[in-house]
C-alpha cells in the first residue's frame, strides 16, 4: 500500500495524483493503437517518463469506483517502488509505502463481515453479489 500523492512528490516533484487528464500525463500513457507516443517516446529516455507516476483514472466501472482505484504507471526505469520512496530526501515520506501481510484471512473476513462489509462491496460483479446472499440465506 502507498500514498499515491507522495510517490509524485518524490519522483515528480509534485505532491498530488494526477489525472489521467492532467497536461503531461501523456507522457506515460498509450495512444489509440496502444503504442507510445513518438513524444513520449523520446521523453522517457531522460524526461518525467523514465519514473513511475500515480493517477486517478476515470472510474468508468463500477470496480474502480467502488475501490476508489488509485494505480502507477511505471516509465523506462526497472526500479521497486519501495527503492523510490526509501531514498526519498523527507523521512517521513519514506514511510508512505508498508506492505500489508494478512496471516488469518478467514478471522480478517469474518471481522470485516461483522463491521458490514462483504466481497461484494469491492467486486461489484453480479457472482458476488449472488454467493453474498445464498451465504445469508444458509
Amino acid at each position: 500500500m502507498i500514498e499515491a500523492a507522495s510517490l509524485n512528490k518524490i519522483l515528480q516533484k509534485n505532491d498530488v495524483v494526477f489525472l489521467t487528464t492532467a497536461a503531461g500525463t501523456d507522457d506515460w500513457l498509450p495512444d489509440q493503437q496502444g503504442e507510445m507516443l513518438a513524444r513520449s517516446a523520446r521523453k522517457q529516455k531522460n524526461g518525467p517518463a523514465l519514473l513511475p507516476v500515480a493517477i486517478l483514472p476515470p472510474w468508468l466501472t463500477p470496480r474502480i469506483a467502488r475501490q476508489r482505484g488509485r494505480f502507477t504507471v511505471h516509465g523506462t526505469e526497472k526500479k521497486s517502488l519501495e527503492k523510490y520512496f526509501l531514498s526519498a530526501k523527507n523521512k517521513i515520506r519514506r514511510g508512505h509505502i508498508a506492505r500489508i501481510v494478512i496471516t488469518n484471512p478467514a478471522q480478517v473476513a469474518s471481522e470485516l463481515r461483522l463491521l458490514g462489509f462483504a466481497k461484494h462491496h469491492l467486486f461489484p460483479e453480479a457472482v458476488n453479489l449472488a454467493a453474498y446472499l445464498k451465504e445469508i440465506a444458509d
